[in-house]
């Protein structure tokens, strides 16, 4: 009988003392993993963080959902928060420029309105930087600087800055459009720039191609609605408005620019018609929905209760006029322009001590006293409110004209409280007529001229520049 056969061979094995070493290492070592892990020093690889971090998309989703809500400050909150999650991204840099300028519709101070543009400025810039070959960044920093240029010019009242932040915007509209001309907010941008720079030809042409390629597009409408206003075709320019407000819906400027255009073309309607109401209670409406709409987001916005007052005020009834402007006075009692708004509405409704003290806080400044009366605050109660008058311009003239008109015409030689009034009217007169722009408009002229015949029939002059 053969001898049996073993595929495996038994070896006789001796003991390594290094691999006895090895396996208490590992034994040691594993015991203080696990207590490691039971005193939470140690977490698992996959264990999720206590507070998941979020990626720049989840935040620019909630600031597209702000915007389309019409919060555009929780818009300009969450792009913020996506810029510092994601800093390199020119494109969100370009989005945040588009919301701030916007915004500054609503800014109910002149230093708000420029802070926003100037931010929106910054922000369009460092777009550009990240992106040079972008082209809606570059398009977007165009019309951030138009909008600048308007609020310089026709605000700040520098002509020459003006002319060259429209150059530059000009030069940057022409870049997007370079770079990319199927751009569709390169050509709204570039329509709304031929506007402001009145090259209205082109400005046609380019919206004629926008609203057949784009006719849902809201923001080709606003533009095509400015387009024909500045070619005096009021009606339809309201029309274009409200087809931008459809598209819209919850954008509270575009109701206010309504309620706004509205009020105006009322005006031009015959006193008391049908025709003339039937506007009026139409620019009503408008403003009801943006303050319904800035209800509905808790937003204490005062510009639609201003434009119902100025509304209510055009049809007479002063009282439900003067009680909204003191709503949106109660909203903003920091602002010298509600001030304004309230001593205007004040005027018309021959309140004029309340109108005096309000545009007094408008033009010149007034103490708390002075603007708590104005806003009939409880003193033991509300904060005083100092207010610093606001700088003469083309957008506060007006009030400046009115406060002189109304100082001269309440001026009583020998009343104590009054002795001063046509003295301080005649200076605030100065400081208009030192303005070219100003002196040389006749319906200004006509109104500053009889203040101070008014003044002169006392004896009171001040010398003619």
């Amino acid at each position: 009988m053969a001898p049996r056969k073993f595929i495996f061979h038994k070896e006789r094995r001796h003991s390594n003392p290094m691999h006895i070493l090895l396996l208490l290492f590992l034994i040691v070592g594993g015991m203080l993993v696990n207590q490691a892990f039971a005193r939470r020093d140690l977490k698992p690889l996959f264990e999720p963080t206590p507070t998941a971090s979020r990626m720049p998309d989840s935040y620019v989703l909630e600031a597209r959902t702000h915007f389309d809500a019409g919060n555009l400050d929780a818009a300009i909150s969450a792009f913020k928060e996506a810029i510092a999650t994601d800093p390199n991204n020119g494109s969100l840099y370009a989005e945040m420029a588009r919301v701030l300028t916007y915004s500054s519709q609503m800014a109910t101070t002149e230093q708000e309105r420029q802070t926003r543009l100037e931010q929106a400025r910054t922000a369009a810039d460092q777009a550009v930087k990240l992106a040079p070959k972008d082209s809606t960044a570059q398009a977007i920093r165009a019309f951030a600087l138009d909008w600048y240029a308007t609020f310089v010019r026709d605000t700040l009242m520098d002509d020459k800055q003006g002319q060259e932040l429209l150059l530059e915007a000009d030069q940057g509209i022409s870049q997007a459009t370079f770079l990319d001309p199927n751009n569709v907010n390169a050509q709204i941008y570039f329509a709304e720039i031929m506007v402001d720079t009145g090259r209205f030809k082109q400005a046609d042409q380019a919206l004629s191609v926008l609203l057949t390629r784009v006719p849902d597009s809201w923001e080709a409408h606003r533009v095509n609605g400015l387009y024909l206003e500045n070619q005096g075709q009021y009606v339809p320019a309201m029309d274009e408005f409200k087809k931008a407000s459809s598209l819209a819906p919850k954008m509270t400027f575009l109701y206010i620019k309504l309620g706004q255009s509205e009020r105006q073309y009322g005006m031009r309607m015959p006193a008391e018609s049908e025709k003339q109401k039937q506007y009026f209670n139409d620019a009503l409406g408008y403003f009801d929905t943006a303050a319904r709409l800035n209800e509905e987001l808790g937003i204490k916005d005062p510009y639609p209760y201003l434009g119902i007052g100025y509304t209510y005020a055009q049809m007479g009834e002063f009282l439900v006029a003067t009680n909204n402007m003191m709503k949106a006075l109660a909203f903003n009692p920091n602002s010298p322009k509600v001030y304004g708004d309230v001593g205007m509405v004040a005027r018309q409704g021959r309140n004029y001590e309340l109108a005096t003290m309000a545009l007094q806080c408008a033009v010149q400044g007034c103490s708390s006293d002075i603007s708590c009366e104005v806003r009939q605050c409880n003193v033991e109660t509300d904060a005083p409110i100092t207010i610093t008058g606001m700088p003469l311009n083309s957008v506060t003239v007006s009030y400046y004209f009115t406060y002189s008109a109304l100082l001269s015409g309440l001026y009583v030689p020998n009343d104590s409280t009054r002795t001063d009034y046509c003295d301080t009217a005649l200076k605030v007169i100065g400081q208009v007529r030192a303005v070219p722009r100003f002196n040389n408009e006749p319906v200004y002229d006509s109104i500053m001229k009889e203040s101070e015949n008014i003044c002169a029939s006392y004896g009171i002059t001040a010398p003619r520049k």
